[in-house]
């Protein structure tokens, strides 16, 4: 869960202990649990851990950043309708006077 501290008096050893402690400084956005997941997923190799949670951390930037535009395109659609709900109807076209005088005469 968020905010679990992982210490050595855990059930996890002090040495995966110590490396959860220097990935939670690198990747901050991430909860302990998280952090000694992946680092045992990684067979207890730092380095391997640290690309994997860069892949992970890569990945949610992408997603956040997909998530701004698509909120950006639905706050334009939705200021575009509303535009279109106030703008006046479109005037009807003006009829000139000669069209009218014909259309009395021919009627």
């Amino acid at each position: 869960s968020a905010g679990t501290a992982v210490t050595a008096s855990s059930a996890v050893p002090r040495s995966a202990a110590t490396a959860v402690s220097h990935l939670r400084e690198m990747f901050a956005d991430f909860d302990d649990e998280l952090l000694y997941n992946v680092y045992r997923a990684a067979h207890y190799n730092k380095e391997s851990a640290i690309e994997r949670l860069l892949e992970m951390s890569a990945q949610q930037e992408q997603e956040q950043q997909q998530d701004v535009q698509q909120q950006q395109q639905q706050a334009a659609a939705t200021a575009q309708a509303e535009q279109q709900r106030e703008a006046p109807p479109p005037a009807a076209p003006a009829r000139r006077r000669d069209a009218v005088a014909v259309e009395f005469f021919a009627g």
